[in-house]
């Protein structure tokens, strides 16, 4: 699985939580939305890099909170 694929994947188990991570790094819903349905080419390396930097965050928050 590619970078690009992996990220879209874990995007879209947060679906609902979409608007406050456009909120957080600045990007715009509707770039996530078409980058989560694939009909970005290509999405550029600084939107991935700050949207998986926000995912890793996410996931890390969510491995305390669950080891609490």
């Amino acid at each position: 699985m590619d970078t690009i694929t992996l990220i879209r994947s874990r995007l879209n188990a947060l679906k609902g939580q979409w608007p406050d991570i456009c909120a957080v790094t600045g990007l715009r819903y509707d770039w996530l939305t078409r980058f989560a349905q694939g009909r970005i080419k290509e999405p550029g390396h600084s939107k991935t890099e700050t949207l998986l930097k926000e995912l890793d965050r996410r996931e890390d928050r969510e491995e305390i909170k669950h080891a609490a």
